[in-house]
């Protein structure tokens, strides 16, 4: 406890010395206005006073003066519409307004005086640039005007679908995929490898491969959505998605929103056909329609003291019933899947001087999931899921100072906690044993395990920025800091009988014996120095910076109780892993073709080394949930476990050769990611960009079992009959253990070189921002990811894991990586018709998500194992080509209160796309298990005051 408490003082000690030390920081939910001032013969002008005024700025408006090379730069901003007024004696003044400062974004407004009386003013509105001459970070603002405006399903995942270049993992048709978080993966990115931030605060949860969150949040509290696909700057930590969700702080005004949203089974049609009803093999529970749904929030927000304190607050209680496709109750009804999820949120900032403000926001959310289901078992009666009453709460402090004309501290603090359970339904007893069905994927009786996991995650980041425009040639923005966390993951997980048994393809075929129960504990500790420069030379601007990071993980002293097959157990604290400082270079070049910052080339090249959950320390964890597969003859049919039905002869208990240490000599998995693409402003308002990327991933980490060498296996051949007739009986070589070796274990967690896979891919995307009463938002993606099946960090398939097993090599060469989608097509946007009324859409089109067609293999003497007939991505989903949402909005103002009531039409062509389906070799082949949700209509209503 005392080494911790050292540690965490150590970093709190190096957060003040680099941001004493360092030279520039503006947090990643601002944005920058920049530029330079001429006079008509291109000469700087120095000595420009320039103000700047918008209803998102607290402590009103902000003055600057230039420098002598006519440089000026306000940093800091919150996202919104400003107004920027120049004034030089001489001169006329000038004001441009609608200037959109956007999150993480700079937006260059170079400007030209003319001679004469500072009286006359020359006022220009709108043209605020829609290309980022400066940044070769590949990223899209979702703001209000759009967000507000399209039907969607109102939740951050559907936000990032909206993004060119992003690759969601479902599809969801008026939030029926909302109350689960799915992947979300961009120019060949991990799903594991991608950020949640609160106000530029990472609030991942700890566990898996740590690209998580606990939380799902509320949809009015936010301000601005920033999604960052690709190029990331050095003070990014992940190379995947990352979501920067920017909070509501309230205003001079006292503004207030109330919204409701309903549909229920009145409303939908149904998409199920007779050739849909034939794949199911059933009449009964052949769709998911939705059973209720509603979607009730509320905002307040406005000044405390004006310009000097402002406060915001917003609740949100959403509910979502549906059926679950073909899963059926014993009594013949179809089983249900429903959910709840309640949101309560306040923020209050402070303008506590003329150069500091601060702010504290809090986040509490309870998710409720009555009856969950996780994939691939989908198919289960309601008695055999989970019950998740889950709270998670999260909280942000922030404080930014400017010092002087240059410099600027921002440091902000946070934690995120709460309790990730899955439990038991009531009706379930001591007695009632899981049964699942691993090629139906069927289960009965009850859940596999009851878990608890009370987790948290300590975050603080601290930075210091600095312009500088007169070292030497160009100008600087250097920017330095760091990042530090603090992880746990706790489980307590308990399974009836410390047992699972197993069918395949409705076969009694073995049981698995855990070492239950189970009180784990695991940590990790992150951190990192960063230090960028984004330096503007002439037309050209190089943006270059170098990370240096490490992350650690070890196991508290802990123990668990005595179960059916293992004894009490107690373990002393001990390191799992150390990667103690990775270097990753990165470094984009930019250049303005158009001398107007219509037109830049953007090239990118850097190095990310992966993020961690606690997936490798539970994995090395003697005391994490193990189990342990034995034959099981049910000899009268019963489907029950009686006595003498299971055969123990290779049961040797859970010795610790089954939990792999971290190899010594182990390196950190990483990614190099490439780009070139040009971004163009084809009229006022409207850019178009387009772009090829390449991403490589290397040094994979799986599980090496070094007790059983790849020459122990001896090849075995097996027939099975194929579900495509026209290839009918087909043979397969699969491979037996030598029997001296089935009960001895010693494996060992390392780098695999065939862990790896390239992408290539191009992106063509168009960006019309709100204005003559439009706006588009569009993308279109063309792709490939190749390589040796990996899951990005640690390819893990289970306790049988083991790279030396050659059936675990079977067929995965040259597979689709993640969630490889050869082309991919989003089109999403709004037109404000007369009257008030406005029409908007929402348009994916995708070709289809790769699938494993797998077979279990029986006989064998190290038990039952699925192997790969063929590579992943020779099956595919079917093309979606025909999901289109519709709505129609009509405004009315009385007084000051202005309603709006909206008419939602989701999967508007009544598509019925097989989006999942079984992938097992038998009976139920190819059984569709998740199915795109029939039309429906949604009503909704919103008051604004």
């Amino acid at each position: 406890m005392l080494m911790r408490c050292a540690a965490i003082r150590r970093l709190l000690v190096l957060i003040t010395c680099i941001a004493l030390s360092s030279t520039w920081a503006v947090a990643q939910q601002t944005g920058v206005l920049s530029g330079v001032v001429r006079d008509a013969q291109g000469g700087v002008l120095p000595g420009v006073t320039i103000s700047i005024t918008s209803p998102a700025l607290i402590g009103g408006a902000r003055t600057i003066t230039t420098s002598e090379t006519g440089n000026y730069q306000f940093t800091g901003l919150p996202p919104g519409a400003y107004e920027v007024k120049y004034e030089l004696s001489g001169f006329s003044a000038l004001r441009r307004e609608d200037i959109r400062v956007q999150v993480a974004q700079t937006t260059r407004l170079d400007v030209e005086l003319s001679v004469g009386s500072l009286q006359e003013t020359v006022t220009v509105s709108g043209e605020s640039p829609v290309v980022d001459v400066s940044s070769t970070t590949t990223q899209t603002n979702i703001s209000k005007d759009l967000y507000e405006a399209i039907p969607t399903g109102r939740n951050p995942w559907v936000m990032a679908g909206l993004v060119p270049g992003v690759i969601t993992g479902r599809l969801d048709v008026g939030g029926t995929e909302g109350m689960q978080q799915y992947n979300l993966e961009a120019f060949g990115s991990a799903d594991s490898q991608k950020s949640f931030s609160i106000d530029g605060l990472k609030t991942n949860w700890g566990g898996g491969a740590g690209g998580s969150t606990m939380q799902y949040y509320g949809f009015e509290m936010y301000e601005e959505y920033n999604m960052q696909t690709a190029s990331g700057a050095a003070e990014s930590d992940v190379s995947g998605v990352y979501m920067n969700m920017v909070t509501k702080s309230g205003g001079n005004r006292f503004n207030s929103e109330h919204n409701f949203y309903f549909m229920n089974e009145k409303l939908q049609g149904s998409n199920i056909d007779d050739a849909l009803r034939s794949r199911l093999a059933q009449s009964s529970a052949a769709g998911n329609p939705i059973d209720i749904s509603y979607d009730w929030s509320s905002t307040i927000g406005g000044p405390i003291k004006k310009d000097k304190a402002w406060f915001f607050g917003a609740v949100r209680s959403w509910k979502l019933n549906q059926f679950q496709i073909g899963a059926l109750n014993p009594d013949g009804s179809q089983a249900i899947d429903d959910n709840r999820i309640d949101n309560y949120m306040g923020k209050a900032t402070w303008q506590a001087a003329a150069a500091t403000k601060a702010s504290f926001m809090f986040n509490r959310n309870l998710k409720y999931r009555f009856h969950r289901r996780d994939s691939p078992y989908l198919f289960v009666e309601d008695k055999a899921t989970v019950l998740q009453d889950q709270p998670a709460q999260n909280y942000v402090a922030q404080v930014n100072h400017v010092i002087g004309k240059r410099t600027v501290f921002d440091a902000r603090f946070g934690r995120m906690w709460g309790v990730f359970p899955t439990r038991y339904q009531k009706d379930v007893g001591p007695n009632d044993i899981a049964i699942r069905d691993s090629v139906r994927f069927t289960r009965i009786n009850a859940a596999e395990t009851q878990s608890l996991n009370p987790n948290h995650r300590y975050q603080a980041n601290g930075n210091v920025s600095y312009f500088a425009d007169q070292f030497g040639a160009g100008s600087h923005d250097v920017k330095a800091g760091v990042q530090v966390s603090r992880e746990r993951m706790a489980y307590d997980r308990d399974r009836n009988g410390d047992i699972l048994l197993e069918l395949v393809d409705g076969v009694p075929t073995r049981a698995f014996l855990s070492n239950t129960p189970i009180r784990s504990d695991h940590r990790l500790e992150t951190w990192a120095v960063f230090a960028q420069d984004r330096w503007v030379i002439g037309r050209a601007t190089i943006n270059g910076g170098v990370r240096v990071d490490g992350v650690k993980a070890y196991l508290p002293a802990q123990s668990s109780p005595a179960g059916s097959f293992v004894g009490e157990r107690q373990f002393p604290e001990r390191e799992v892993f150390n990667f103690s400082s990775d270097v990753a270079p990165r470094i984009g070049v930019t250049y303005d073709l158009s001398r107007r910052g219509r037109t830049a080339l953007k090239a990118y090249y850097g190095r990310f080394f992966n993020q961690f959950g606690s997936e490798l320390a539970e994995s090395s964890n003697q005391n994490a949930l193990s189990q342990l597969q034995v034959p099981w003859n049910d000899r009268n049919g019963n489907l029950r476990l009686d006595a003498g039905e299971l055969n123990l002869s290779s049961f040797v208990g859970f010795t610790a050769g089954l939990f792999p240490p971290i190899d010594a000599s182990a390196r950190r998995p990483y990614s190099d990611e490439m780009n070139i693409g040009v971004d163009h402003e084809l009229m006022r308002d409207l850019a178009v960009s387009v772009s090829y990327h390449r991403r490589q991933h290397r040094d994979g980490l799986t599980i090496l079992d070094r007790a059983r060498p790849t020459a122990a296996y001896t090849a075995v051949q097996r027939t099975y009959t194929d579900p495509d007739p026209q290839r009918g009986t087909q043979a397969i070589t699969a491979y037996t253990l030598d029997t001296a070796l089935v009960t001895r274990r010693d494996r060992i967690i390392t780098n695999v070189e065939g862990l790896r896979s390239d992408y290539d891919g191009m992106q063509f995307s168009v960006n019309k921002r709100m204005s003559n009463r439009w706006q588009m938002l569009a993308g279109l993606s063309v792709q490939t990811h190749k390589g040796f099946s990996h899951d990005g960090t640690f390819t893990d398939t289970g306790s049988n894991s083991d790279f030396n097993n050659p059936n675990f090599q079977l067929n995965r060469n040259d597979s689709a990586i993640f969630t490889e989608i050869p082309w991919a097509l989003t089109l999403s946007g709004s037109y404000q018709l007369p009257y008030d009324v406005q029409i908007a859409g929402k348009y994916t089109a995708r070709d289809g998500d790769p699938l494993t067609r797998t077979l279990s293999v029986s006989g064998l003497s190290q038990g039952t194992e699925t192997v790969w007939v063929q590579p992943r991505g020779v099956d595919r989903t079917e093309t979606v080509s025909k999901f289109l949402d519709l709505r129609f909005a009509k405004r009315f103002a009385v007084s000051r209160t202005r309603l709006e009531g909206t008419f939602d039409i989701f999967n508007l062509l009544n598509a019925n796309h097989v989006l999942a389906q079984t992938v097992a070799i038998g009976s139920t082949f190819g059984r569709p298990s998740r199915v795109l949700a029939p039309r429906i209509v949604r009503f909704g209503a919103t008051v604004r005051f």
